[in-house]
């Protein structure tokens, strides 16, 4: 179900001195303490459904099965999702119910599981995809990220994600420093982006990916 040594309990513990964006906040989450990204271990999510405006390659027939998370470890100036990153928008959710969400956008014929903006999260979302898995979750799981991720965040995802979709935003350290408030943001992303496509190299077969 998880990864060498990445029982429930070590998971869950690693929320309480947090350090798993490059923010490196060090807060006590599981205590109700919230970080750079504005989320405690509570686990929010401010949308789910069925998405045709992915790249084709994700939609499917029917769409791709998107989840929008509340919260985020960047804060860009111009984030077209303010509501849901910035200012909180969303509702609490158990891991249990977040697997209950994936089953249900797969009975609806979800192309895939789309996880948007869950770097903040990645305990609970191992511990979902794991229940849902076994409980039936066929489809490909995405992660749809900033490409903001420390490499060994993307270490405990390695179980868990099929499909790395990071948006890269700029090599310019100037850039993300006035837009995004994270000069390290190129420094960041380089190691991160070579290590999804080592450990997750993507393959588009036929209109879809694999």
């Amino acid at each position: 179900m998880y990864g060498k040594g990445m029982h429930a309990g070590y998971m869950s513990e690693l929320y309480s001195a947090c350090r798993f964006c490059p923010r490196n906040c060090g807060v006590d989450r599981l205590q109700g303490e919230r970080g750079y990204c504005g989320e405690s271990a509570r686990m929010r999510v401010a949308w789910a459904g069925l998405h045709r405006g992915e790249e084709p390659p994700l939609v499917g027939e029917k769409g791709s099965g998107t989840i929008f998370f509340s919260g985020c470890t960047l804060k860009c100036v111009s984030c077209q999702n303010r509501q849901i990153s910035h200012q909180g928008a969303g509702r609490e959710v158990s891991s249990e119910g977040l697997g209950n969400l994936m089953l249900r956008l797969q009975e609806r014929g979800a192309a895939n599981i789309n996880l948007v903006t869950a770097g903040h999260f990645p305990p609970s979302i191992v511990e979902s995809v794991a229940g849902a898995r076994t409980r039936g979750l066929r489809i490909p799981v995405v992660w749809n990220c900033s490409a903001y991720e420390h490499t060994s965040t993307l270490d405990l995802l390695r179980e868990t994600v099929d499909v790395y979709l990071p948006d890269c935003k700029t090599l310019d350290a100037e850039v993300s420093r006035r837009l995004m408030r994270a000069d390290d943001y190129p420094q960041v992303v380089r190691p991160a982006l070579l290590k999804m496509m080592e450990d997750k190299p993507l393959i588009v077969e036929a209109g879809g990916v694999r």
